[in-house]
């Protein structure tokens, strides 16, 4: 049994048109989404009949990370990234946290964990804000079994996160692809960053993954 799913940071409002076309088009089981407002995950999963749970922890422009799947969710979960540290509880900073959903399709249940963590420019780069949301996160991650890590990273594959989660759980990004921000959509134009990740446990495999331009800021 498998489960066809997404991967994208929809940049808001700013291509929900694209991205309900890229929905109605292709039949994702789930998917995971950044930078997502609650009503517009209300408003697609209404349309395309998707459950959704969206973080409670919401970003300065109101938007947080988003699961969605066909069936219902047997469980779910939140994780605040940045607490207790009161250096990063000021206007500078913003909630982070880390989604998890149990699904079950034909009764094999998925395990899938969706995140969003800070930026930092130039990207090629770590902020103390990145790398103690990014500690966090990974104290989280070693006390799961298995499971299906979909995310934006802002940290790029070559940089110490990204590269860090990839000696812990198989990188399903091919190694071909030189950036996963979209050459026309991005504001940034002329970057190459690798930024966007689908890790894996070793129970589960990857296969058949296709890159879609066009979508939004990032490619999905």
């Amino acid at each position: 049994m498998s489960i066809k799913f997404l991967q994208l940071n929809v940049e808001k409002k700013a291509h929900i048109e694209s991205v309900s076309n890229f929905l109605k088009e292709n039949d994702f089981d789930v998917c995971c989404f950044q930078e997502m407002h609650e009503d517009t995950a209300k408003d697609l999963a209404e349309k395309y009949g998707y459950f959704f749970i969206a973080s409670q922890r919401k970003h300065s422009s109101g938007t947080s990370p988003v699961i969605f799947s066909k069936t219902p969710f047997i469980f779910s979960k939140e994780y605040f990234l940045i607490g207790t540290d009161l250096r990063y509880r000021n206007g500078e900073y913003f909630d982070f946290s880390l989604l998890e959903a149990l699904v079950e399709f034909s009764g094999v249940k998925y395990n899938i964990l969706n995140t969003h963590l800070p930026v930092n420019y130039p990207g090629s780069k770590i902020s103390e804000y990145q790398l103690e949301c990014y500690k966090t996160l990974k104290e989280i991650l070693k006390t799961k079994e298995d499971f299906l890590f979909l995310a934006d990273t802002n940290a790029p594959r070559g940089t110490f996160i990204f590269d860090d989660l990839a000696k812990n759980y198989k990188d399903n990004i091919p190694e071909s692809l030189s950036s996963t921000l979209d050459p026309i959509l991005h504001r940034a134009k002329g970057i190459e960053y690798v930024v966007d990740c689908v890790f894996s446990t070793k129970n589960y495999e990857v296969s058949d993954v296709k890159i879609h331009e066009g979508v939004s800021d990032h490619k999905g």
